[in-house]
């Protein structure tokens, strides 16, 4: 019985003669071809490339308000950033732009479902102490900020940072709802 290797890259396949007790003539064509598969007679695929585990996407955690909370937080902490970036003194810059990285970092981490599969650490309580970190920082470089009054793209850079403070509050209250700690459920609950 002829053997097939189909060749993913050329869409023409490719027959190896095989006899009945060389399958490992075979095998080894197989794995000298990168991405060979072969089609053994009954419509059994084998792959010389192993398959990766596929990511799976929350879609519920997209549609909900924590997520729209980390996209508005990323976007106005990135307002900010560019504002203070864009002004003549580069002070300001570094916790806005480590609150853009941080939050993606945590929006990756529930889209993608990480932190059922990363279970060393309790994300959600770990998402509420970043968010009043980052609450608390960015208050520190606005209030700081409003008082050097250096040029206006300070000034829209703390404006845009009190706002990020809210939002981030707003986060730590969000996520500090969700977190339960060894409470008894009630059924209003």
């Amino acid at each position: 019985k002829p053997v097939v290797l189909v060749d993913q890259r050329e869409e023409v396949p490719t027959q190896v003669r095989a006899k009945a007790g060389s399958s490992q003539t075979a095998q080894h064509q197989i794995n000298k071809g990168e991405g060979g598969v072969l089609e053994q007679p009954g419509n059994t695929k084998l792959s010389s490339v192993p398959e990766s585990p596929d990511m799976e996407v929350n879609f519920l955690f997209v549609k909900s308000k924590r997520s729209a909370l980390k996209i508005a937080e990323m976007i106005i902490a990135f307002v900010a950033f560019v504002s203070f970036a864009a002004s003549s003194s580069g002070v300001f810059i570094a916790v806005p732009l480590m609150e853009i990285i941080i939050t993606l970092a945590f929006y990756i981490l529930y889209l993608l479902k990480l932190d059922s599969k990363m279970t060393l650490l309790f994300w959600p309580l770990m998402d509420s102490v970043n968010s009043v970190f980052a609450a608390l920082l960015l208050l520190i470089i606005c209030i700081a900020a409003v008082v050097s009054r250096i040029t206006a793209g300070v000034i829209t850079g703390s404006v845009f940072g009190f706002i990020a403070v809210a939002l981030y509050v707003a986060d730590a209250y969000v996520m500090y709802r969700l977190i339960t700690f060894n409470q008894r459920k009630t059924p209003s609950q």
